[in-house]
């Protein structure tokens, strides 16, 4: 790794930070700024935030908070099954569960593609970030503070990201729907389907990896300053399954932080990642993500839905399986 790099990228992400301060968690209208009166990130959250970088095979930005620490095991399962819906709600960021440790953390990151940060888009993606984390810690500091059902805030994160939205014009909206089918196109995947929802234009295509069928959706979200990017097997789990899978989904989201796995209410397992526009979309990016998406996350899904050797254990399994990733290596799809 370029140590000089390196540095600079992270000092970048934290004038960044500093730039744009941190909403009050008493009152989220509210923004703390960094040196006015503490000093440093610690306030934040008992574990503080840190910001990394990672010059591999797709370099990027890290921004991690740790939250909780010493789950109590009792609590576990309902605290999977929320951090479940909490992710369910988000494609730029994701919670996970550290699966020894029983450590809560809040993650997201941003592609670098050449020496310095993208400032502008970091700091749309920051503001999300802390936006989101904003919008669940009391749903989960609640739930194990008091116990009972897990359940969603009062008003999902979705239905909170309505500031600051880009009012794209008929013309993005244009060249940026060709770019979500060249992409598509790139990569040899068909397109199936394409609408036009309230939040903005969704294109479809339905391939097979290694004999499993999957939905790949590519949406456009006005709300979000994103392209959004969701990979659904069609095969359903079995009820049974279901807690297991929010354990393995919360393994595989600990050891990711450019995607991440959750479990939708239809029971399919569904991979989520997305791209910031500023304010246009860098396709490159995206089918970067969407490789990423691809090779790295779809290859534990049949784990999760139990179809992998019986000699092991599903979370031996998964653990295996990301041990041994290369994101370097996209396996060639077959298109149906």
């Amino acid at each position: 790794m370029d140590k000089n790099k390196s540095t600079n990228i992270k000092n970048e992400m934290k004038e960044c930070f500093e730039e744009i301060g941190f909403p009050d968690l008493a009152n989220p209208e509210e923004v703390k700024y960094l040196n006015a009166d503490r000093g440093d990130a610690g306030f934040i959250v008992p574990g503080g935030i840190s910001f990394e970088y990672d010059d591999g095979y797709y370099s990027s930005a890290i921004v991690h908070l740790e939250i909780y620490e010493n789950i109590p095991k009792s609590k576990a399962s309902g605290l999977r099954e929320l951090l479940n819906l909490a992710n369910l709600d988000m494609e730029l960021c994701h919670f996970s569960l550290h699966p020894s440790e029983n450590v809560i953390s809040f993650r997201t990151s941003l592609h670098v593609p050449g020496e310095k940060l993208p400032r502008e888009k970091f700091k749309k993606l920051l503001r999300h970030f802390f936006k989101s984390y904003c919008q669940w810690l009391p749903s989960i500091t609640k739930y194990l503070t008091e116990g009972g059902e897990p359940s969603k805030p009062a008003q999902s994160n979705k239905d909170s990201q309505k500031q600051g939205k880009v009012q794209y014009t008929e013309d993005h909206y244009r060249r940026m729907t060709s770019d979500l089918k060249g992409v598509f196109a790139g990569m040899a995947m068909p397109l199936v389907d394409e609408q036009e929802l309230n939040d903005g234009p969704i294109i479809t295509s339905f391939v097979t990896i290694e004999g499993h069928p999957i939905m790949v959706f590519l949406s456009i979200s006005k709300e979000r300053n994103a392209v959004l990017v969701q990979v659904v097997y069609v095969e359903p789990l079995k009820e049974k399954r279901i807690a297991g899978a929010h354990e393995l989904a919360l393994i595989f989201n600990n050891a990711s932080y450019r995607n991440h796995i959750c479990v939708l209410p239809n029971r399919r397992v569904g991979i989520m990642a997305g791209v910031i526009a500023d304010p246009l979309l860098d396709k490159d990016e995206l089918e970067q993500q969407l490789r990423i998406v691809l090779t790295t996350g779809v290859p534990s899904i049949p784990i999760i839905l139990g179809h992998h050797n019986k000699n092991v254990s599903s979370r031996e399994a998964m653990t295996e399986l990301i041990d041994s990733q290369d994101p370097g290596q996209v396996k060639k799809m077959k298109t149906m």
